[in-house]
C-alpha cells in the first residue's frame, strides 16, 4: 500500500510541474502575440499601403476639401543666400474655387500686394490700391496656368504628372508619414517649354505694333519693314499706343506676379516672343516632399525644391526655387473679404 501511494504522489507531482510549465509557456506566447498585434496596430500605415497610393489618397482628400493655408517662396542663386520672393495666404473651396492674397517683393515695405479669386469660369484680380475686383485681362488658360504656382491642389496634380519615383522618407510615427517624389527632368523640360510658348505667344499677340520713325533727310531712301508705312498720322499711333500702355502694363504686372513662383519663370518672363535662352531650355531638377496625417490623409505641409541651370548671352545661371505650403484649417473656405465687382458673389 505504501509503494502504491508513493508512486501515485510522484505521478501527480510530475503532472503538476508539466501543467505549470505549459501555463507559463502559454502566457509567454500570449504576451508575445499581443505585443506583436499592438505593434501592428500602432505602426504607420506605410506597412500596408505604398507611398504612391498614400499620396494619391492625400491628393483626393485635398481635391474634395475646403481648406486654408499659408505659403512662402524663396529664391537662391548659386553661391548666394536665400531671399524671400513671395508670401501667400490662401484658401480653397468646393468647385475649384481659390482665393489667394499674394505679396511679392524682397522688401516688405515695398512689396507688391495683389489678390486673386479664381473660379472655373473666370479669374478676378485686385491690386492693393484697388477697391473693386476686375476680371483678368489675360487669356483664361494663361492666367489659370500661372495661378497654379499658388494652388497646393495643382502642385499635387503636377507631382503625379511629372514624378519619376515616389517613396517614404524620414522618421515615421503612428500619426504622420512623409513621402518624397523625384520629378522627371525631361517631363519638367516639356512643361517649361509649353509655359514659355503660352506666355510668349500671348505677349506677341497683345504687343502693340511698332511705330517707326520717319526717314531722316540724309537717308531719303530708307526702307521700312514690310507692311509698315510712315505717314504724318503716325503721331496718333503713338498716342493710341500710350492709351494701350495702361491695360498692357497691368497685364504684364499680373503675369509677373503669378510667375514669381519660380525663379526661372520670373527671369524668362522678360524673354521676348519667339526667344529662348541661347543654350536652349534650362536643365531642370525638382523634388516634392509631403508630410501628412497617416489616418486622415490630410497634408500638414508640402515642400518643393526646383533647380534650373542654363546660359543666356554668355551668362551662366544656377537658380533654386523653394515653395513651402503649410495647412492651417480643413473644412473652411475664407473667400474674398470684399466681393465688389465679382459676378455671382462667392458663398
Amino acid at each position: 500500500m505504501q509503494e502504491k501511494k508513493f508512486c501515485t504522489g510522484k505521478g501527480e507531482g510530475l503532472w503538476h510541474r508539466r501543467f505549470v510549465g505549459c501555463m507559463v509557456f502559454l502566457s509567454l506566447w500570449l504576451m508575445l502575440a499581443t505585443g506583436c498585434q499592438l505593434n501592428r496596430e500602432s505602426a504607420p500605415q506605410a506597412q500596408t499601403i505604398d507611398a504612391a497610393q498614400a499620396l494619391q489618397a492625400v491628393k483626393e482628400t485635398l481635391d474634395r476639401s475646403a481648406f486654408v493655408y499659408d505659403g512662402e517662396v524663396f529664391w537662391q542663386d548659386a553661391g548666394s543666400s536665400s531671399t524671400p520672393a513671395a508670401l501667400v495666404h490662401g484658401s480653397a473651396g468646393p468647385n475649384r474655387h481659390l482665393y489667394v492674397r499674394l505679396s511679392v517683393g524682397q522688401d516688405a515695405a515695398q512689396a507688391d500686394d495683389m489678390d486673386f479669386y479664381a473660379t472655373p469660369e473666370a479669374v478676378y484680380i485686385r491690386f492693393a490700391e484697388d477697391v473693386a475686383w476686375q476680371k483678368a485681362d489675360v487669356p483664361l488658360e494663361v492666367v489659370q496656368g500661372e495661378l497654379q504656382n499658388w494652388d497646393p491642389r495643382a502642385h499635387l496634380g503636377r507631382l503625379f504628372r511629372l514624378a519619376e519615383s515616389i517613396r517614404y522618407v524620414g522618421g515615421q510615427t503612428s500619426d504622420t508619414l512623409t513621402v518624397e517624389a523625384i520629378l522627371n527632368p525631361q517631363a519638367m523640360t516639356q512643361e517649361l517649354s509649353q509655359d514659355i510658348q503660352n506666355r510668349t505667344q500671348w505677349a506677341g499677340e497683345t504687343m502693340p505694333p511698332p511705330t517707326e520713325a520717319p526717314p531722316s533727310p540724309e537717308q531719303p531712301s530708307a526702307t521700312f519693314p514690310k507692311g509698315v508705312q510712315w505717314t504724318p498720322e503716325s503721331a496718333s499711333q503713338s498716342d493710341r499706343g500710350a492709351q494701350r500702355e495702361g491695360p498692357r502694363a497691368d497685364q504684364t504686372r499680373i503675369i509677373r506676379q503669378l510667375s514669381a513662383g519660380r525663379k526661372v519663370d520670373d527671369r524668362l518672363s522678360d524673354t521676348p516672343p519667339d526667344h529662348v535662352p541661347s543654350s536652349g531650355i534650362p536643365a531642370l531638377s525638382g523634388t516634392y516632399t509631403v508630410m501628412f496625417h497617416a489616418k486622415k490623409y490630410e497634408p500638414i505641409w508640402i515642400d518643393y525644391r526646383e533647380r534650373a541651370v542654363y546660359e543666356d548671352e554668355g551668362q551662366r545661371y544656377d537658380d533654386t526655387t523653394r515653395y513651402r505650403f503649410t495647412f492651417r484649417t480643413f473644412g473652411a473656405f475664407e473667400g474674398p473679404p470684399d466681393t465688389i465687382g465679382i459676378e455671382g458673389k462667392p458663398q
